[in-house]
């Protein structure tokens, strides 16, 4: 990999770890952990997809985020909060309307300050998110399948899971992949205060160019600390 014109090397390597030896289709999935907290961070605990049943094109196979959020301790619009303080998730099935399915919880502290319970039920029938052992977000599947949950503008991809269940794509087998990264162009909105537009061609040497402002918020608590991870296979 090397630099060229406007395209600079990545400026933060950051690690993820796949199971690819354990694979599951239904089950639950209990992961204890604490999540990171500095600007322009984001934990991945994810499930995502080990044979691509329905594609390789980004999404096409499906995802699901059982739990993130955001490192920035303020970051914010006039109408919407982004911080540590919004745990975001829930299944990702196509591109153009990638977050169209994911779910909030609000709450009044920092979900980085303590280590908590991050769950996922999944079943031939729902898809369930749990927090510490409350329920926050659920998705059942409607005579359209799990694909007709989107907005009708997005389910121009209902075709591609003609040949599954209704909970296709997930229906097949999936792993783990539980990872943390940094920047990017799919978890933060371009509020005024980002250094970066997801659409810029200088993205990363943006990023990159304000260091000084990001890095010195990276403390002893920029880590994904993982306590334990249950999996329950059906």
């Amino acid at each position: 990999m090397s630099a060229s014109g406007v395209n600079v090397l990545p400026p933060v390597l950051s690690g993820r770890v796949t199971n690819k030896n354990f694979t599951f289709r239904y089950g639950t999935v209990e992961i204890r952990a604490k999540l990171p907290q500095g600007d322009w961070l984001y934990p991945e605990l994810l499930l995502v997809p080990f044979t691509h049943k329905y594609g390789v094109a980004p999404y096409a196979s499906g995802l699901i985020k059982i739990a993130t959020a955001r490192g920035n301790l303020n970051l914010s619009s006039s109408s919407q909060d982004y911080s540590n303080k919004v745990l975001y998730g829930g299944p990702i099935l196509e591109r153009r309307c990638r977050d169209a399915l994911l779910r909030h919880a609000l709450t009044t502290e920092d979900w980085g300050n303590d280590f908590h319970t991050y769950s996922l039920k999944w079943t031939p029938d729902l898809i369930v998110l749990k927090v510490d052992g409350t329920e926050w977000s659920r998705y059942s599947p409607g005579d359209k399948g799990i694909v007709g949950l989107l907005p009708e503008s997005c389910q121009t991809s209902a075709v591609t899971y003609q040949a599954g269940n209704k909970m296709a794509p997930f229906d097949q087998e999936f792993t783990l992949s539980l990872g943390l990264a940094a920047g990017g162009v799919t978890e933060f909105p371009d509020l005024p205060q980002k250094p970066w537009r997801d659409s810029a061609s200088k993205a990363k040497l943006h990023f990159w160019q304000a260091l000084d402002s990001w890095y010195q918020t990276w403390g002893h608590n920029a880590r994904l600390v993982v306590n334990y991870v249950k999996v329950t296979a059906v």
